[in-house]
């Protein structure tokens, strides 16, 4: 064997293992966003089953919000306003919870969630009005 087949073989089979490092890579960071949104599926729907009016509700809101800040976290690039909105909501959440889930604190929370629902439906029928197509 010459040395440059020789070289080409070295060199196609780092090429082999960087591939194969980059698909493992993948393939683990695909693993780690799934087991936070199964577990954010899970306690989701114990928020929706229990009511946030009773504490496990409210924890249960609450790990969504640690999942959604580990997932947002992750993943940078690529949200959609449902998942801004998502986020916004769960926050919203946190903090009335963290004021004592006092009827003011629902109400101030309730408003402010409404008045951001309808900015943003503003804001699209803005951007859809201008927009040339």
């Amino acid at each position: 064997m010459t040395q440059s087949a020789t070289t080409q073989s070295a060199t196609a089979q780092s090429a082999t293992a960087l591939s194969c490092q980059k698909r493992r890579e993948q393939t683990a960071c695909w693993d780690c966003s799934r087991l936070p949104q199964a577990a954010q599926l899970a306690v989701a729907a114990r928020a929706v089953a229990v009511g946030l009016s009773h504490p496990l509700g409210v924890g249960a809101a609450l790990v969504c919000l640690a999942t959604s800040s580990y997932l947002r976290a992750r993943r940078s690039i690529g949200g959609s306003g449902a998942d801004q909105l998502r986020f916004i909501v769960l926050v919203v959440v946190g903090l009335v919870w963290a004021a004592g889930w006092t009827p003011t604190a629902r109400f101030l929370g309730d408003l402010f969630l409404a008045a951001q629902v309808a900015l943003a439906y503003f804001t699209a029928g803005v951007a859809k009005a201008v927009s040339a197509t």
